[in-house]
């Protein structure tokens, strides 16, 4: 019953959460499971012509009491569970087990494990098998059967079987460890240290391990658990992340592709994003995830590799005329699922074939004379291109039949073209033709003519006498697709004083410079036409700042001359806002209005500000009108801008990247309204940008069965989600270098090795320290800390510690409880007690160095003079009551000193730590700071005003001797 009892546990218990490492298929010969990865293998074993008399375990994925491994010839289980099942049922009289081959050893008797309606029997040995070949005799009303395997105890597997996957909805949860053979556990959930040195777990010594109300500050976790093996004597180890996930998942997309289904067969796919690792359900009724009937193609909630921020599900077998409308949602690995997300989908095949998509568009513009053609249908077709009337005479095909259409590269020289698409539908009954006309760019804007002069009373247009401000102010234009936009930057010499910034303004004014007197300072400036290919670089003749050349006028506090205000405007340097100005030339906001200098506004009935014409565009809410001047589509109210003129197009047909396109002309709102989805190789951010419909994880436009559009199917790629034409792999571990995170294996992310400055292929340096706090570079990855800085959140405490003491390394307000104030306290008293010990030494030092005091002859006045100071007694000159007041002084320090450090040791001492140390008197030593422990701890005024008590003291016994 027991063993029943145990059985039963991890099929309810714990198979949840070990299932993720199984995967079982029937078995096509036997008709029986069988788990087919590597941790859990088996298959059935066929004697004569049936598949009846024997086999181990009934089914392996039911129990965790073994592995099995090559046609369960293997066991590494010393107590193995061994199945019988026949065909049909029939009653077994007896098991015996015996060495292979025979030998005197002991083998243990086997013991009746169940007994299943005759037709399965398990047997186990009653005490445990030493590593050795068996042989299991099986004697029933069948003829007798018989089974040779071996024992091999291998390093024991450990496994997480709670929280499922690591990962917890709650702050506060248990940690169960499960291990094949009984075993003694231990864990850290700081760092991996010796195994003696580690707290057991809760419940250990057993197959399961038991840590309760485990805590986890950080969100993610490192957790080591080591466990003593006593059947090999061997300690074995492992290393869990545990998640602790709060936040259900978010459903940022869903669609079907297509959405108009026109052609058999009757099928889409759903395409699915999330914030986080999800599988996922769909429903026609219900909104609820445990509710929900259908589940994405290759989810499951058991299987670990089911979880994936993007989900892809097949839908067959389709109604012809019927609207589809689907919930779906999903569940993450800490068991939170989503709330619904709907999708919807139409199959139509009576729908009317038709281009929905073309590259180059309509009035479009390109840099280069490299173009390829692409056509998308709604229905499968045939297409054509060409640049006469009727493309199908030029035999330009395509491709075969289907929707998505895309030529090879083809050279256009520059200039104004004209092309025609044909596509023909269900079997060229009908046909459709298209025209797009587009603009090939190839030669750069001319470089831009810069002008730096200055306007400055009494000097020349390269000369200036301000030290903060430079003015500059260029033109460039393209005659082909205009100019989008200019860079500009300032240098002095090889050094420069401003970073490229880009404006789609012709002038700057830069006054919040530091120049120097003497020195030449020049504008760089580069032109951008609309198909974003850049000029020369354009350079000023330069201005050389010569502050003696200021005008006494510009300097002199007053205004006069020609100036709006003191000392700026007209002749001299432009004014601050709020000055006085006589028009926009006087303010460096270029910007005057009412006589006094303003910031540039959408309302102030001029083009500053990066407008696109006056008081539209640019940063202003209100867009310019067709036929306003313009520097970006946005500009615009229709969102299209052609030669810095708002004309009535989309900006899907203008040649550039807009904000809402995913690629030029493509995806986006392209692909929204115009249906000008994006061919292969297209940036993309879901799957209804791309004419294939298929967005890859590399966020570009891909092909099914080529996730990475790098011409290897996926099932041979090394690398199905990013480009690895070659198949690359330099450290041969099966996965390409294009997507292998740790190309030396040194369990570091290569990304976070290059930006410390780490060799990504020298696995060594994962065990350096180059901070020397302790931690070394691989836990650095792991808790996200700098390598080079012992303190990265800089709250006063290493890395090391914070991360032993279970703080955030990583947040300043996160400190580690400890006892910092204590010690401040001790050097506090410790510094005080030596300044005063020091000061009462020299104090006595000089009493004692004074000369005796000479006789004075007596004097008629009245008032006698005062006695000078004499050397103090000896302690053994003094008479006996000035004995005791010297011994009284010293035993109330004494008391004082025991009364401080007692209160010191026990109740500081317990606030700090919650328990009371015993109670120790210091052993007399020579060191200095022992020494010092004698000295009452007092105040420099207290010590001080001592001292003066002592002399006063003193004198009192010198005068009372005499």
């Amino acid at each position: 019953m027991l063993k029943k009892a145990v059985i039963l546990f991890l099929v309810v218990v714990l198979l949840p959460a070990l299932a993720y490492a199984q995967s079982c298929v029937v078995d096509e010969d036997c008709g029986v499971k069988y788990c087919k990865e590597n941790l859990y293998y088996r298959s059935s074993v066929c004697i004569d012509s049936e598949c009846t008399p024997l086999f181990f375990t009934d089914d392996p994925c039911e129990y965790a009491d073994y592995v099995l491994y090559a046609k369960g010839e293997v066991i590494v289980s010393p107590v193995p569970i061994l199945s019988v099942r026949a065909a049909l049922p029939y009653t077994v009289l007896n098991a015996t087990l015996e060495m292979n081959p025979p030998s005197t050893n002991y083998v243990p008797a086997l013991e009746v494990g169940s007994l299943d309606s005759g037709a399965v029997h398990q047997f186990m040995p009653a005490a445990p098998l030493t590593a050795a070949s068996y042989r299991l005799r099986v004697n029933g009303t069948q003829p007798t059967a018989e089974k040779n395997f071996t024992v091999v105890l291998v390093d024991m597997p450990i496994a997480l079987a709670l929280p499922p996957f690591g990962a917890s909805s709650a702050d506060i949860f248990d940690i169960v460890i499960w291990t094949p053979r009984v075993a003694l556990c231990r864990y850290s959930a700081v760092l991996q240290g010796d195994y003696n040195s580690m707290p057991d777990f809760t419940v250990t010594n057993s197959k399961l391990h038991r840590k309760y109300d485990y805590s986890p500050v950080l969100k993610k976790i490192p957790f080591f658990i080591k466990c003593n093996d006593s059947f090999l004597n061997k300690i074995s180890s492992a290393q869990f992340d545990l998640i602790k996930d709060t936040t259900a998942p978010v459903i940022s997309n869903v669609t079907a592709v297509p959405d108009v289904i026109s052609d058999y067969p009757l099928s889409t796919t759903l395409h699915l994003k999330s914030d986080d690792e999800v599988v996922c359900k769909y429903d026609p009724t219900e909104t609820s995830y445990d509710l929900m009937n259908y589940v994405f193609s290759g989810d499951d909630e058991k299987i670990l590799s089911s979880y994936s921020k993007s989900k892809s599900g097949n839908l067959a077998d389709l109604v012809d005329g019927v609207t589809y409308l689907l919930n779906v949602a999903c569940k993450n690995r800490a068991g939170l699922a989503s709330t619904a997300s709907s999708v919807s989908f139409i199959v139509d095949t009576e729908v009317t074939g038709r281009i929905s998509n073309l590259t180059p568009k309509d009035g479009a513009s390109y840099g280069t004379g490299s173009i390829v053609f692409s056509a998308y249908t709604n229905k499968n077709s045939i297409c054509w291109y060409g640049n006469t009337t009727d493309p199908q005479e030029q035999s330009n095909t395509f491709s075969v039949e289907g929707r998505s259409h895309t030529s090879s590269p083809l050279n256009i020289p520059s200039g104004q073209h004209t092309y025609y698409i044909k596509c023909c539908f269900d079997q060229c009954q009908t046909e459709e033709i298209v025209t797009t006309k587009f603009l090939i760019d190839s030669t750069p804007p001319p470089k831009p003519v810069v002008d730096d002069s200055t306007d400055l009373e009494g000097l020349s247009a390269e000369r200036t006498y301000s030290v903060t401000t430079l003015s500059a102010s260029w033109s460039s234009n393209d005659n082909e697709s205009g100019i989008a936009y200019y860079n500009y930057t300032l240098y002095e010499g090889y050094q420069i004083m401003r970073n490229w910034t880009s404006t789609t303004a012709t002038s700057v004014t830069l006054d919040d410079l530091s120049l120097t007197n003497g020195r030449t300072y020049y504008f760089y400036v580069i032109a951008v036409n609309g198909v974003n290919v850049s000029s020369e670089t354009g350079i000023s003749n330069g201005v050389t700042v010569d502050t003696s050349a200021a005008p006494v006028s510009c300097t002199n506090s007053i205004r006069d001359g020609n100036e709006s205000d003191v000392d700026c405007g007209g002749g001299c340097t432009a004014c601050s806002l709020d000055k006085n100005c006589n028009s926009d030339s006087d303010c460096k906001s270029g910007y005057c209005t009412g006589g006094k200098c303003k910031v540039a506004s959408c309302d102030d009935g001029v083009k500053n500000q990066g407008e696109g014409d006056v008081d539209c565009g640019g940063p202003c809410t209100e867009k310019c009108a067709e036929g306003k001047d313009c520097n970006y589509p946005f500009d615009c109210e229709s969102g299209y801008c052609s030669k810095n003129v708002c004309i009535g197009e989309t900006s899907c047909a203008n040649g550039k990247l807009d904000d809402d396109e995913t690629d030029v002309d493509c995806g986006g709102i392209c692909a929204r309204v115009m249906e000008y989805t994006c061919v292969l190789g297209k940036k993309c951010f879901e799957d209804s940008d791309c004419a294939s419909g298929l967005c890859g994880p590399n966020g570009k436009c891909v092909k099914k069965g080529d996730m990475d559009a790098d011409g290897v199917p996926d099932e041979d790629d090394n690398c199905p989600l990013d480009a690895n034409k070659n198949q690359a792999d330099v450290d041969d571990d099966g996965i390409g270098d294009a997507c292998d995170k740790d190309n030396d294996n040194d369990r570091i992310d290569d990304s976070w090795e290059l930006e410390y400055g780490l060799d990504p292929e020298d696995p060594n340096d994962a065990e350096e320290d180059p901070d020397d706090d302790g931690l070394i570079n691989h836990y650095e990855f792991v808790y996200g800390t700098n390598p080079f800085e012992e303190d990265t959140d800089g709250d006063g405490h290493s890395d090391a510690k914070e991360v032993d003491k279970e703080s955030d390394p990583l947040d300043p307000d996160s400190t580690p409880s400890g006892g910092f104030g204590f010690i401040l306290i001790i050097l506090i008293i410790l510094i005080l007690g030596v300044v005063g010990f020091f000061g009462y030494r020299y104090y006595k030092k000089t009493l004692n160095s004074l000369p005796p005091p000479k006789k004075q002859a007596q004097q008629a006045a009245a008032r006698p003079q005062p006695k000078k100071p004499q050397p103090p007694p000896q302690l053994s000159e003094l008479p006996l009551a000035s004995h005791k007041v010297f011994e009284q002084k010293e035993a109330d320090k004494k008391a004082d000193m025991e009364k401080v450090f007692d209160a010191f040791n026990t109740e500081n001492t317990e606030k700090l730590f919650g328990s009371k140390p015993p109670a120790q008197k210091p052993k007399p030593t020579d060191n200095l700071f022992d020494k010092f422990a004698e000295i009452p701890l007092k105040s420099g005024d207290e010590v001080f005003e001592e001292l003066k008590r002592n002399i006063e003291e003193e004198e009192k016994l010198r005068n009372k001797r005499k």
